[in-house]
């Protein structure tokens, strides 16, 4: 819930086009298979050049992008529980 509500502040100041670019950048990242279980920063996108990023992380990354940019969308991943939490935490902040 930690990694969305990250991504969340993120992306809130960026329009859609950037955020489905970073989006698209962990999805192909992801082809080759992301260790999501292994909490290492192993690795780095463009749009954060001095950052690195835990698998669980990016895929958290990709699951509020495509939330954002097409919601609608099956992601075939698990977080919609966290990601509603997320949510309330953030706009609860946004609100505040």
């Amino acid at each position: 819930m930690w990694h969305l509500l990250d991504a969340l502040k993120r992306f809130d100041s960026l329009d859609p086009r950037r955020v489905m670019e970073i989006t698209f950048e962990v999805a192909r990242l992801g082809e080759s298979g992301l260790d999501y279980a292994n909490p290492e920063k192993k690795y780095t996108l463009s749009a954060y050049p001095d950052e690195s990023f835990s698998g669980l992380q990016l895929m958290c990354l990709m699951y509020a992008g495509f939330k954002r940019i097409a919601p609608e969308q099956d992601t075939g991943m698990d977080l919609n529980e966290p990601w509603i939490t997320a949510l309330e935490l953030f706009n609860a902040d946004k609100s505040s």
